[in-house]
């Protein structure tokens, strides 16, 4: 008499949504890994390149304008065709970017390699979050957000205390084009992993362009959208503005710190991030509310903020611990997205979310050689080492635009629907 076969693939399929969660995360860690590396370049740019601080700063943010340029195309891309052909090719584009930028001999090449790797890393964010609506239950879309950023913020610890470590042994060149060789691994086995849809889903949606953009429309029309997008532009001006560039050399001049301590004390903000985009996720998804953790946040990360800029120069142990309370106060932008997400139809979540990932991307690329520009404007000539130096006072001048942005955001975001985690459901209105 045969023996029953027992269901050998059960185990397999359990694990195959975090595989593809994984992979496509990973991908957005990688970008996060250059979208922050500039930071502990700063001198070693300024002095190759012969640049000050307006045009090093459009130099990092021409990164931001690619991604946010590229935002509205990839949720399109990915409500009408899925995420695995476009997070394959688009990995491929990132390490290739990010090649051409590492052995650039002049300015202008090293635009177009920032911005070929703003292209390619412009789709992991999104995508992700389009394959965790599909592999994950509802419920959970918050917690695994955080758990995404988890994975971006090691990208951006790695791109911190590591990679000024290597720059100052091999040289900024050739750290940047070996970390290329992550984007190519991550591109094979993104094809032959991924997968769009799930096998126990008879049949896939296939959206026409055309319905996807006029369902968009009304999403894009409400005024909750454009609230809940104020809010997570607030949290990116000090995550990408401060964080991702200034943060360092700021550290470096102010502190007196060596550049791989000035990145160790940003890396703390990276660590806070990671661990506040899943506490804040997962007491969002628990306590059933969006408001308190948004406003919180943001609260918290501004008072941090000017304690950090405009306070007396802090012990380097409670600047850690600013840093990393700031990071993670700054993570509440992923219930932003949540709550996004919950008052959009599911057939353009992806649409939806990429036009919110859009603005915040747009604050960091204006506020970066914003900063930059006040930098220059006020700068009294000073030169060590071939690298302009700015006083504490220019520096506090170039952080105004960010504490004024920051207290428009905690403003408007009392102003934020509650959804208390319920999704759109069929006939409601957004």
């Amino acid at each position: 008499m045969e023996t029953p076969k027992t269901n050998e693939k059960a185990p397999l399929s359990r694990m195959l949504p975090w595989v593809i969660w994984s992979l496509a995360a990973l991908f957005y860690g990688y970008g996060y890994f250059q979208r922050v590396a500039t930071s502990v370049m700063v001198e070693d740019l300024m002095r190759d390149f012969a640049v000050g601080a307006a045009v090093l700063g459009n130099l990092s943010a021409i990164y931001y304008y690619a991604y946010a340029g590229m935002q509205i195309p990839v949720g399109v891309l990915n409500d009408r065709f899925g995420p695995r052909r476009i997070l394959t090719a688009a990995a491929f584009v990132g390490g290739t970017g990010t090649v051409l930028f590492a052995l650039a001999p002049s300015i202008e090449l090293a635009y177009a390699g920032r911005l070929l790797v703003g292209i390619g890393v412009a789709f992991a964010w999104v995508s992700t979050l389009k394959l965790i609506g599909i592999w994950f239950a509802p419920h959970r879309f918050a917690t695994m957000t955080g758990m995404t950023l988890v994975i971006g913020m090691t990208g951006g610890i790695l791109a911190q205390a590591p990679l000024a470590l290597a720059i100052d042994e091999f040289g900024w060149r050739a750290s940047l084009a070996a970390s290329s060789i992550a984007a190519i691994i991550l591109a094979a086995a993104i094809w032959f992993v991924v997968r769009d849809a799930r096998a126990d889903v008879t049949e896939t949606q296939k959206v026409k362009l055309a319905d996807v953009i006029r369902d968009a429309l009304p999403v894009m029309a409400n005024m909750q959208t454009w609230l809940v997008a104020i809010f997570g532009m607030t949290t990116t001006v000090v995550a990408l503005g401060f964080m991702g560039l200034w943060g360092v050399p700021f550290l470096s001049e102010i502190y007196a710190l060596d550049r791989p301590s000035a990145a160790a004390v940003i890396s703390s903000g990276f660590v806070g991030q990671a661990f506040g985009g899943v506490f804040l996720g997962w007491l969002s998804d628990t306590i059933r509310r969006r408001k308190p953790p948004m406003i919180g946040g943001l609260v918290v990360m501004t008072a941090l903020f000017v304690l950090v800029v405009y306070g007396p120069v802090l012990p380097v142990p409670i600047l850690h611990a600013a840093m990393f309370v700031m990071g993670a106060a700054s993570a509440a932008s992923i219930v932003g997205f949540a709550t996004v997400r919950e008052n959009a139809p599911s057939a353009v979540s992806g649409v939806t979310v990429a036009c919110i990932n859009t603005l915040l991307i747009t604050s960091g690329a204006i506020m970066q050689p914003t900063a930059g520009l006040i930098l220059d404007a006020y700068w009294d000539g000073t030169v060590m080492d071939g690298v302009r130096v700015y006083g504490l006072d220019v520096w506090k001048l170039a952080f105004v635009p960010f504490v004024a942005f920051c207290a428009v955001g905690v403003t408007t975001t009392f102003f934020v629907r509650e959804t208390h985690c319920r999704p759109l459901t069929e006939g409601d209105t957004p």
